[in-house]
């Protein structure tokens, strides 16, 4: 059995907006920005989620290593370039 950690999807999705304007030199049109939301916003749910290989696959996964996750306790940690954050977590049984 493997842990997860959800946490709450606008304080993710904004951590995530923080990260792309340091990353992404220039602006990300509609579509894709929802595309990358909706992707951030299953992560926050703690479960594994599959994302297809294609143009975004290193963004996302450039985000989710810039993250430490306390699986005792729940809670994490985010640091990038200047952008600190940390909250709580709950953490969540799952199946394997």
């Amino acid at each position: 059995m493997a842990i997860g950690h959800k946490i709450n999807e606008e304080e993710l999705v904004s951590l995530f907006d923080q990260f792309v304007g340091e990353v992404v030199h220039g602006e990300l049109d509609e579509e894709v920005t929802e595309f990358l939301h909706e992707t951030v916003r299953e992560m926050a749910s703690g479960h594994p989620i599959y994302v297809s290989k294609g143009d975004f696959t290193n963004l996302l996964n450039d985000f989710i290593s810039m993250f430490y996750f306390d699986d005792e306790k729940g809670g994490y940690h985010f640091e990038f370039e200047g952008i600190v954050a940390q909250g709580p977590t709950t953490l969540i049984n799952i199946d394997a």
